[in-house]
C-alpha cells in the first residue's frame, strides 16, 4: 500500500491584479535608469507572485540591454523579460513584463520585494521602490498546475505551490514533468517498474498540497494511458489518479484508468477507499469529484484540511511502464470545455 502523502484543494475565480503600494521610481545616477512598478498578479492562482509589469527609463546616453531580479532575499532572484525591447535606447522608455525563472524566484504574496535591473555582466544596477502586496488565501494553489520557465530542471522539479515527492526502486524510473499533448498543457507523471521487490512493494512520484476540505464538488481533467490491472483481490497493481488523507487517518483512491466496465467504488481490508473512474485509455476525459458525498456515503467525519496528491504508482509485483497526465483541477463551475 502506497505511504501517505499530503496536498489542498479547490481554486475560486480568475487571477487577477494585485493590489501594490509604495511603487515610486527610484534613480542610480551611475546606471542612468529609472524603474517604476505599474502592476503585480498571481497570474496562476499560486500564492506567489508570477508575474510583473515594470515601466524602465533610460536616462543615459548609452542603449542598454536591461537584465532584471526580484530582490527580497540576500541574492537577487533572476526573472525573465517576456515582453519589451532587448535593447532600450538612450533617453527611451518602455513597458516590460516580467516573470520568475522557477518558482524558487517567485517571492509569496505578502512578501515585500523590489525590482532590480542591470546591464548584461555589470555590477551596477537600479532598484524600485519597495513593492507591499496583499497575501490571499487560496483554496487550491496553482489548480492548472503551471510550470514556470526552469522549474523542469530545479532540483526539486514542481509546478509553482506545489510539492514534488518520489519513492521507487533501484531499478525503477519515476518522473513528474511539463508538457503539452492535443495542445493542452499539463503535468505528466510517468512510472517504469521493473518487477523486483521495493520497500512498500511500490514505486510511485507525484505531487501534493494540502488544502480545506473542498465541501464543493470539483472536476479533474486527465489523460490517463493506466489500464486497470489487479490482483485477485482487487488490488491495483498500477495506479493514476489522486489520493486524499486527512488527519482522522481516512484515506481514498480517485484513480482515472480504463476499466472497460464502467466506474467501480469498494473497499480493501486496511487499504485505501477505492474509486475508479472509468476513462478511456489515451485520450482526454474530465471527471467531477464530490468529496463530501463520498464521506457521507462513508460515514466520515469531514476535518477541517485534506491531503491532496496526484501521484502514479505501479506494485513491483508486475514489470510495467505507463503514464499520465493532469491538466487541472477546478471548481466545477470554472471548468472549461475540453476540446
Amino acid at each position: 500500500m502506497l505511504k501517505r502523502f499530503i496536498v489542498p484543494l479547490v481554486a475560486v475565480g480568475l487571477a487577477a491584479v494585485l493590489v501594490i503600494t509604495a511603487v515610486h521610481s527610484s534613480f542610480t545616477q551611475s546606471l542612468g535608469v529609472s524603474v517604476r512598478v505599474d502592476s503585480v498578479s498571481d497570474s496562476d492562482q499560486s500564492g506567489f507572485i508570477t508575474d510583473v509589469s515594470i515601466d524602465v527609463t533610460n536616462e543615459s546616453d548609452h542603449p542598454i540591454d536591461p537584465q532584471f531580479a526580484l530582490v527580497w532575499k540576500p541574492q537577487p532572484a533572476r526573472w525573465r523579460t517576456i515582453a519589451g525591447p532587448a535593447t532600450l535606447a538612450a533617453h527611451e522608455r518602455a513597458t516590460y513584463q516580467i516573470e520568475p525563472i522557477g518558482a524558487v524566484n517567485a517571492p509569496p504574496l505578502g512578501q515585500d520585494f523590489q525590482v532590480r535591473v542591470n546591464a548584461p555582466n555589470s555590477i551596477v544596477y537600479a532598484l524600485s521602490s519597495t513593492v507591499t502586496t496583499q497575501r490571499q488565501d487560496l483554496a487550491l494553489k496553482n489548480p492548472s498546475l503551471r510550470w514556470l520557465p526552469g522549474d523542469a530542471i530545479a532540483s526539486s522539479a514542481a509546478p509553482i505551490g506545489w510539492n514534488e515527492y518520489e519513492q521507487r526502486g533501484e531499478g525503477d524510473v519515476a518522473e513528474v514533468a511539463p508538457a503539452s499533448v492535443f495542445g493542452i498543457d499539463a503535468t505528466h507523471l510517468s512510472i517504469e517498474q521493473d518487477g523486483q521487490p521495493d520497500s512498500g512493494g511500490w514505486s510511485h512520484t507525484g505531487l501534493s498540497q494540502e488544502i480545506d476540505f473542498p465541501s464543493q464538488p470539483f472536476d479533474v481533467t486527465v489523460l490517463s494511458r493506466a489500464i486497470y490491472k489487479t490482483s485477485n483481490g482487487q488490488w491495483p497493481l498500477d495506479a493514476f489518479g489522486i489520493q486524499v488523507s486527512d488527519a482522522s487517518k481516512h484515506v481514498s483512491w480517485l484513480l482515472f484508468e480504463d476499466t472497460g466496465k464502467g466506474d467501480l467504488e469498494y473497499d480493501l481490508p486496511d487499504a485505501p477507499h477505492m474509486k475508479i473512474y472509468d476513462v478511456h485509455s489515451g485520450e482526454w476525459a474530465r471527471r467531477t469529484v464530490d468529496l463530501a458525498d463520498l464521506y457521507r456515503r462513508m460515514d466520515w467525519a469531514p476535518t477541517a484540511t485534506v491531503t491532496l496528491t496526484v501521484f502514479i504508482g505501479a506494485s513491483s509485483h508486475l514489470a510495467q511502464q505507463f503514464d499520465g497526465y493532469v491538466a487541472s483541477i477546478q471548481p466545477t463551475s470554472a471548468t472549461r470545455q475540453v476540446q
